[in-house]
């Protein structure tokens, strides 16, 4: 089947969204998607046949081996979660991909960056003495868990395409707290991943 025969998706059947998405324009969103994947597949190749080549000729250290193995299956399985938030906007009539699946892939690429760092400072530490100071390690964890909160809700919140439900800052619509939507109207319940309104009440109340 050739891009000019390409199944049509339900937004563009519809007729509301994308109307004047032509073959060009989806011939240059697809290069990027398939260099996007590319990308990722050639790394994991190369990655596996450096590591498996060095292993050999034993030019690895001991204690490198289980961190490059980690390295090795955390990238795997960025790309499964990859495929599974991207199959999320084909199922029946999505038009976008499921906000949690997205932050979920956004949320796992970052602890898959922060685990290659964490490790190329250990190799460049190695045989450097270390003081501990715990006090200052709560304080980077408490910093830490808050970064990450953070831009966990701006994923959720982009993918929501929350923005649109509340254009407004530093006040939500025009209220602070209690903005439209925040509430289910038949429980005093706060609302889920379901409600965009929530998002932006979320993330702004953060910064």
């Amino acid at each position: 089947m050739g891009c000019g025969d390409r199944q049509l998706t339900p937004a563009e059947r519809s007729g509301l969204l994308n109307a004047d998405f032509d073959l060009a324009d989806f011939k240059f969103i697809f290069f990027w998607e398939w260099f996007h994947r590319l990308w990722a597949r050639l790394i994991g190749v190369v990655f596996a046949i450096g590591f498996l080549y060095f292993l050999v000729k034993k030019q690895i250290r001991p204690g490198m081996v289980k961190p490059l193995l980690i390295l090795f299956v955390l990238g795997g399985l960025q790309g499964a979660i990859g495929w599974i938030m991207v199959a999320s906007g084909l199922e029946g009539d999505a038009v976008y991909v499921k906000p949690t699946r997205l932050a979920m892939h956004f949320v796992f690429a970052l602890g898959l960056l922060s685990y290659t760092f964490w490790f190329a400072l250990q190799l460049g530490a190695a045989g450097v003495q270390r003081r501990p100071v715990p006090a200052l390690r709560q304080w980077a964890l408490a910093l830490l868990a808050l970064l990450v909160l953070q831009l966990l809700y701006g994923a959720l919140m982009a993918g929501h395409k929350a923005a649109s439900a509340a254009g407004t800052w530093p006040t939500i619509n025009g209220a602070w707290l209690s903005p439209a939507g925040l509430y289910k109207a038949d429980q005093c319940t706060l609302c889920t991943a379901a409600w965009p309104t929530c998002w932006p009440f979320a993330w702004c109340g953060q910064r």
